[in-house]
């Protein structure tokens, strides 16, 4: 286990739609454009002028943003980096990752071997980490355990609520790829702490969370993290009265002869937890008698 110091990237970033409106200006002989450069938290007016535009200290052609385009096909983020347009991908230790665009001025999602690592289907990624951590109720003062730092809004949105966040990644890679999307910035205020998350939360003290928020990958990806003996850590390092969110995912599962929540419940309140099914955010909320 070991601390990894967040450092984020203020590169502008661009979608497909945005791209797209840059081309659109110039076609039209716009002089000016109205723009988000950071997946909409903020805005930016940009020069357009002799069929060119100019973001940061780099100057693009339309030829330039035709090339863009093709690079930010499916969904995929492009960075203006060091006078270059990179995409927001690459191949690591047999995974691809890639933050993904999943609207026009909304937070990425990031995909890893093109499984989604967030909802998007009728709702946006930051929207339903708002709902996880609202479901937990925390407030100001609180200590939250962030299991699987993925690109950090439930801690984020935690840290923004006044908690002080203690957020667990095993993979470098996702925590790098993080550093280049807008949204995950704030992860800079963050604890993180890199290392196999079951390993971790064994160091940890009794009975210092009010919440923890699980989010981990599909079972079939990391079953350590659906286990008895990883509940019990945790059932071990909240305080008495303590919630746990811990999302399951999988809808439909059950027509398959699967149901992922009900064994999750099961193994929860055999080790102590009192638990109760969340079908709208997919998932489980967990407490700690008092």
């Amino acid at each position: 286990m070991g601390r990894y110091e967040f450092k984020p990237f203020f590169n502008p970033v661009l979608s497909e739609w945005v791209v797209t409106d840059i081309l659109n200006g110039l076609k039209n002989g716009l002089s000016s454009l109205t723009i988000s450069l950071d997946l909409g938290i903020s805005r930016a007016e940009l020069k357009l002028s002799g069929g060119k535009v100019r973001i940061g200290d780099l100057t693009l052609s339309a030829a330039d943003l035709k090339r863009a385009l093709k690079l930010a096909r499916n969904g995929a983020l492009i960075e203006l980096a060091e006078g270059k347009l990179v995409k927001l991908a690459f191949y690591s230790n047999g995974k691809y990752y890639k933050l993904k665009a999943i609207a026009p001025y909304e937070a990425p999602t990031l995909e890893i071997n093109g499984i989604h690592m967030h909802r998007i289907e009728g709702i946006t990624p930051f929207k339903d980490s708002e709902l996880k951590v609202k479901a937990l109720g925390v407030r100001k003062g609180w200590r939250v355990l962030d299991i699987c730092t993925g690109l950090g809004y439930t801690a984020i949105i935690s840290l923004r609520r006044g908690a002080k966040v203690i957020s667990v990644e095993k993979d470098l890679n996702v925590l790098e790829i993080a550093r280049h999307n807008p949204w995950s910035r704030d992860l800079s205020k963050v604890e993180i702490l890199l290392g196999d998350a079951t390993e971790v939360v064994r160091e940890l003290e009794d009975d210092c969370f009010e919440a923890v928020l699980l989010d981990p990958p599909r079972y079939s990806l990391a079953p350590e993290l659906y286990a008895s003996s990883f509940y019990r850590e945790l059932f071990r390092v909240l305080k008495p009265g303590g919630k746990l969110f811990h999302y399951t995912g999988e809808p439909g599962s059950r027509s398959r002869g699967i149901d992922l929540a009900g064994s999750v419940l099961k193994r929860l309140k055999g080790v102590g937890f009192r638990a109760r099914r969340v079908s709208e955010l997919r998932g489980v909320i967990a407490m700690k008698g008092r």
